[in-house]
């Protein structure tokens, strides 16, 4: 790879391996791209190809099939989906930015924030795009 790669995670069946990958040398702002490998023959595909922005924090689903990410489109951070051909859907909406994203069973763990609130951490369902808060770190409480 001529540009920048980063943050390598293998694929929890143990086939793939997925990174961060910029197209070219020296240009720090460039998009960062995900990038899957495959162990077993070889082939390399871009899987957010189709994703005009760039991905900013990345996990994989428990299938293997599928990774989750962060990424900005239209002023702010969404999570999204992407399979191993590339086909990009956005899962969230609304006025928010969300930040990493992690799996925990069958949920992606994530945090959001907004201009009137600060970072708290959430669950998103990824089948029917549930966002449910998990921590109130930043709640005002009655009895201050």
């Amino acid at each position: 790879m001529r540009g920048y790669d980063t943050n390598p995670k293998f694929s929890p069946d143990g086939k793939y391996i997925a990174w961060q990958s910029m197209e070219r040398d020296g240009y720090e702002s460039d998009r960062n791209r995900l990038c899957v490998y495959n162990l077993d023959n070889g082939q390399k595909t871009f899987v957010t190809e189709s994703f005009e922005s760039g991905v900013d924090d990345y996990c994989w689903n428990n299938d293997s099939q599928s990774l989750y990410f962060v990424g900005v489109w239209h002023g702010t951070s969404m999570v999204h989906s992407t399979n191993l051909n590339g086909e990009v859907k956005r899962l969230t909406d609304g006025m928010y930015d969300y930040g990493s994203v992690a799996m925990a069973g069958d949920k992606v763990i994530t945090k959001r924030h907004s201009i009137s609130a600060a970072d708290e951490i959430y669950t998103l369902t990824p089948t029917d795009g549930q966002v449910a808060q998990l921590s109130h770190e930043n709640d005002i409480s009655s009895n201050n």
